[in-house]
């Protein structure tokens, strides 16, 4: 998780396929919480969320109606 500011994030989005359809990498401020809105239309489906935060990496699948 975020621990302070000034983090390197890495954000990619993978669609059932495994095609990167979204990728961004971005520095914190001094929040402790994120909120990402990429300028993306996703189609209606499942995808991939993989986050990397110093250096660990975290996925989940969220659905798009």
């Amino acid at each position: 998780g975020l621990q302070a500011g000034n983090q390197r994030i890495g954000l990619n989005i993978y669609n059932l396929l495994g095609e990167r359809v979204y990728r961004n990498e971005f520095t914190t401020k001094e929040e402790s919480r994120l909120v990402i809105k990429p300028e993306l239309a996703l189609s209606a489906g499942v995808y991939l969320i993989e986050t990397t935060v110093n250096g660990i990496i975290n996925r989940e699948k969220f659905v798009v109606k």
